[in-house]
């Protein structure tokens, strides 16, 4: 039965009820229309949230210039489960309360997958974007952008770094989860140190001199740290950290462990520029040697830019797109502002690591994504 023909039978109904029956019918045909939606642009999180110093604050750094620069409006959720993500993006699409659909609608992290392809499905014309996503068949989701990062590159470029400044001959990774994108950080990471410093051996039957682990959370960083005073204290001297808002346990520990060891120890950030976060409160200089950049507020900037301001107009929608050193989509952090006179990056370190950057970008560094060279 058509819509229309049950609201006119249920109004009859009404009406020959009486005067109640009249305001029903009041309600059914006089009522205002639902206004049009006042955000171009809804964000559902990854799990740990705003707050993580990573690729969900750096989505919203990107909606916030969005918003300052194009007049972008938009609205977000923060789901602490997986099972709100699907509820999420379904409630998003319909545009609940709302009589205008959303330009864009993004997701964060590999976690939103099933969710964002289930409700992509039912909503064929509503334009979704996510993140850390590579594995999408854009054949049959035509409405779905993934964009994706080569992070073995930048890990590559801060192990290098590390194998450079280590005096101990031994580093450490401390992940989030054990999963194949944080093993991409973790291999190309060791690959770097490797690379530059062969005394830290990793190869095939020898890698007793890097000590990793996972937190198995993005927002625990008491067990960040826990981990990482124990890689300290077995010896190594740098850790890098690619776990969210677990990070965060990482840098405390190299503030903590400076002084108390007879090696100085460091620590390096992720995602965005970190290293003012390895400054000891009340200190000057930072603990932390560099960052790996991954650059994910620029490629979103352009994506809520092209949807919800240009409107789509330079070509299909349903892509992958794979940032990399390439176009700037991958870097490291350079600040010898923060870093003690003893341990500016000097001239020579950053014309190597600029170096190794360009045999990656030209291919004569291939790097590993997992452990399989081992």
């Amino acid at each position: 039965m058509k819509r229309n023909t049950l609201y006119a039978i249920i109004a009859l109904v009404i009406i020959i009820g009486g005067v109640g029956g009249g305001a029903a019918y009041w309600w059914f045909f006089l009522r205002p229309p639902p206004p049009e939606n006042p955000f171009e642009v809804a964000i559902v999180f990854g799990l740990g949230g705003l707050g993580d110093l990573g690729f969900n604050d750096l989505t919203k750094d990107a909606a916030d210039q969005a918003k300052l620069t194009h007049n972008v409006n938009f609205t977000y959720s923060e789901p602490q489960a997986l099972s709100e993500f699907e509820p999420l993006f379904r409630q998003y699409a319909a545009h609940v309360g709302f009589s205008t659909p959303y330009d864009l609608i993004i997701g964060v992290g590999y976690e939103v997958f099933d969710s964002i392809i289930a409700v992509a499905a039912e909503y064929p014309t509503q334009k979704f974007l996510v993140i850390d996503i590579n594995w999408i068949n854009h054949t049959q989701f035509p409405n779905i952008r993934a964009e994706t990062f080569n992070e073995e590159q930048g890990a590559f470029l801060v192990g290098a770094l590390a194998g450079l400044r280590t005096t101990q001959d031994k580093i450490a990774f401390v992940g989030g989860k054990d999963e194949p994108l944080i093993h991409k950080f973790a291999a190309g990471y060791a690959f770097g140190a490797n690379y530059t410093n062969p005394n830290i051996g990793v190869n095939a039957t020898h890698h007793t001199n890097y000590l990793f682990s996972y937190v198995g959370a993005w927002d625990n960083p008491t067990t960040g740290q826990s981990q990482a005073e124990l890689h300290y204290d077995a010896g190594a001297d740098i850790c890098f950290a690619a776990a969210g808002g677990s990070s965060i346990g990482v840098f405390d520990a190299a503030i903590a462990k400076n002084g108390t060891l007879a090696y100085d120890v460091w620590s390096i950030g992720v995602d965005k520029p970190q290293m003012y976060l390895g400054v000891p409160t009340g200190g000057t200089y930072t603990t932390m040697l560099t960052s790996m950049l991954k650059k994910v507020d620029t490629v979103v900037y352009r994506s809520i830019l092209e949807a919800a301001v240009w409107k789509n107009t330079t070509g299909p929608w349903g892509t992958m797109k794979v940032y990399e050193l390439a176009d700037g989509g991958i870097g490291w952090e350079l600040n010898n502002d923060l870093l003690a006179p003893p341990y500016k990056i000097t001239a020579g370190e950053e014309f190597l690591i600029n170096d190794l950057a360009a045999a990656v970008i030209n291919g004569s560094i291939v790097i590993p994504t997992d452990f399989t060279w081992l």
